[in-house]
């Protein structure tokens, strides 16, 4: 229903078109090969075979004759049985028979039936005949050549006239066609051609006519193409167009066109000049299915499905870097084949791909497009120019950078021996600089071996580069060493130690003080270094009647020196005097206090005290008394005391110490 509504308003629009051409009326006249006649036609925006017309006629500008003597109406229509029984009727008048014919159809659809009176009526535009049966045309009998005349048609309604139109003035003459539709050009299609031309006001409606060879040559004769006159509502942008669909086209064969133009008056004009087009095969072959391309190796290797269609005659392989590019052919295959292996590839990169499937003509149609890509199999060059450089608690490995635009970075590996099955990854993820830090204990003084290899952002790794050995610097003292026997032989201290177990000892530093009896701080100097495997020292410098302290350290191969031993005393007794005896202290609780008596013979004597674990400091000076009351005392200390006996040289000896505690 909805292409029956389509139509009939198109053929609406077209009555309408002709109804108000840009002549200034809807009455059309022209001459005639017979100079003594006149056509005169009309056009009315609504179509109605039951409505009757009057034709009027002045003569240069007299009054208006009327030229019917009976209204001007359709033909009455002919029954079946009437046209069976006088065919001589219609045997020269096929517009007749057509008309009969339709208007004695019986149509279900009633928009069927105004389709058909309006076919008739577009037909009447290019066919006098048809105008003839549907009562749209007159014919001026009466006209004289040389005389102008102007014709205007009323249409009865209702009892009255009403004018439709007048037409222009038309001097009576022998009829000359119209020029041809000019610019006619054509375009080939797929088994179609199509025309296009000038749009001519003049013309309502064209005709087109082919021929198989051209003007001058066997089988010119140029056939009119039935039904397939042109009209007005096909005009757009100024031009005419056309497409010759018929079915018996074969693509490849050349084909000749002219067109003419029908004026209102249905008086047809000149053939345009012969124009060509060869239809051709647009349409390709359907396309390959399931195709699909993976990677094997180095190279891309696509399947497919072979298409069903039969004028396949090749597959063609296109390959685009992008999916969006321009793709680019890489082989023409046979139709047989289902399989081609790309081996121009470049490693890491992604391509694209379908395949066409193309006729002889060179119509294709693609598959599916896909991606493929041959992974980077390519490791990136060995790390060069490695050096390890050692610093406190830290080795720093440095390389020369690569320069390659897919690298992601390095491994570092760590060994204690140069064993493939004794290296240790040390960095979880690719170092992106060329600088790596590890971080170790300072005490750590072994040899530490190192190797790096690079690897790309496929994960492809390179060779190791060569082997490396580093160490530390030794920042660790050795470890405090302790005297282990201290003594007098032959006026002589000697002083022995034990090894200690670090290996990098160089040498052992002896260090001596002398007391001092004011109990002022403790000066050692060094006396003498000697070898570390020297396990023994022997001091002659010593002065009798003095108190000597000694300690000693050691010091390794890189300067790192030990602490200090726990010092170790020895007094030198002095010569002709006697150490006082029989030392004895009592605690003297009620008075706080301790009391001190010794026995000896000598100038003076003078206290000495050491406090828990501190050192001896002198309580007194130099007196001849036998006894000393010592009050700087406290609760909950241990007390050593010690009394030299001093001679008028200073020279002294010492008496055996004497503990006693204030604890409570």
């Amino acid at each position: 229903m909805k292409t029956k509504i389509m139509w009939l308003c198109l053929m609406a629009f077209t009555m309408k078109s002709m109804a108000q051409p840009t002549q200034p009326s809807g009455v059309f006249t022209s001459n005639t090969a017979n100079a003594s006649s006149v056509i005169v036609k009309w056009y009315t925006q609504s179509f109605d075979l039951k409505r009757v017309y009057h034709v009027y006629r002045q003569s240069d500008g007299g009054e208006w004759q009327k030229l019917n003597t009976a209204p001007v109406g359709a033909l009455a229509v002919k029954n079946s049985a009437y046209i069976n029984a006088h065919p001589e009727e219609f045997k020269n008048n096929p517009a007749y028979l057509l008309y009969n014919f339709t208007l004695n159809q019986t149509y279900k659809d009633p928009f069927d039936s105004i389709l058909s009176v309006y076919n008739l009526a577009i037909g009447a535009v290019s066919s006098n005949a048809m105008a003839r049966c549907i009562g749209m045309i007159w014919m001026d009998s009466t006209a004289v050549k040389g005389k102008t005349y102007v014709y205007k048609v009323t249409m009865q309604q209702a009892g009255k006239e009403e004018p439709i139109g007048q037409s222009n003035a038309l001097l009576v003459d022998l009829w000359k066609a119209p020029a041809a539709p000019a610019n006619v050009m054509t375009s080939a299609g797929d088994r179609n051609v199509s025309l296009k031309w000038t749009y001519d006001p003049k013309f309502p409606v064209y005709k087109i006519y082919r021929a198989n060879a051209p003007s001058g040559k066997n089988d010119t004769t140029y056939q009119f193409l039935p039904g397939q006159a042109v009209i007005d509502s096909s005009k757009k942008h100024d031009l005419y167009f056309f497409t010759d669909k018929d079915t018996t086209l074969q693509d490849g064969k050349t084909y000749y066109y002219r067109v003419s133009g029908i004026d209102f008056t249905g008086q047809e004009s000149l053939l345009s000049e012969a124009v060509s087009a060869s239809p051709k095969d647009l349409t390709p072959p359907r396309s390959a299915q399931a195709f699909q391309a993976a990677p094997v190796g180095k190279n891309i290797v696509m399947h497919w499905k072979k298409t069903r269609s039969k004028d396949c005659v090749a597959y063609a392989v296109m390959r685009s870097a992008t999916e969006s590019g321009t793709y680019t052919e890489l082989a023409k295959l046979k139709n047989s084949d289902s399989t081609y292996t790309d081996k121009n590839t470049g490693e890491g990169k992604a391509y694209y791909y379908y395949v066409e499937a193309r006729d002889q003509q060179g119509n294709g149609s693609p598959s599916n497009r896909v991606m493929a890509m041959v992974r980077d199999q390519t490791p990136p060059q060995v790390p060069q120019q490695v050096v390890a450089v050692s610093d406190t608690g830290k080795i720093i490995i440095r390389w020369k950078p690569d320069t390659d635009k897919d690298l992601r970075g390095y491994y570092l590996f760590r060994a204690l021996k140069n064993d493939p099955g004794n290296f240790n990854l040390l960095n979880k993820y690719p170092v992106r600089n060329n600088l790596f830090t590890d971080t170790l204990p300072k005490q750590a003084g072994n040899f530490f071996i190192y190797k790096l290899c690079a690897v790309d952002s496929s994960y492809n790794r390179s060779d190791y580069s060569p082997a490396i050995e580093a160490r530390m610097p030794d920042v660790v003292a050795p470890v405090t060493p302790s005297i282990s026997k201290i003594g007098l032989q032959d006026g002589k201290v000697i002083l022995q130690w034990a090894r200690p177990a670090d290996p990098g000892l160089k040498e052992t530093g002896i260090y001596r003080a002398l007391c001092d009896s004011a109990g002022g701080p403790i000066q050692y100097q060094l006396l003498q270094t000697v070898n570390a495997a020297t396990l023994q020292f022997a001091d002659a410098h010593v002065a009798p009647g003095h108190t000597y302290f000694y300690t000693i350290s050691t010091t390794d191969s890189a300067g790192n020196q030990s602490a200090k031993s726990v010092r170790r005393s020895v007094m030198i007794p002095a010569v002709g005097v006697q150490k006082p005896t029989d030392l004895l202290a009592v605690y003297d609780t009620l008075n706080r206090q301790i009391h001190l008596s010794w026995k000896g013979e000598a100038p003076g004597f003078q206290v000495y005290r050491r406090t828990d674990n501190g050192n001896l400091v002198a309580l007194s000076s130099v007196a001849t008394a036998l006894e000393w009351n010592d009050q700087a005392i406290a609760p909950g200390h241990l007390y050593q005391y010690v009394v030299k006996a001093i001679d008028q040289d200073g020279g002294f000896a010492a008496s055996d110490p004497v503990r006693i505690s204030t604890q409570r």
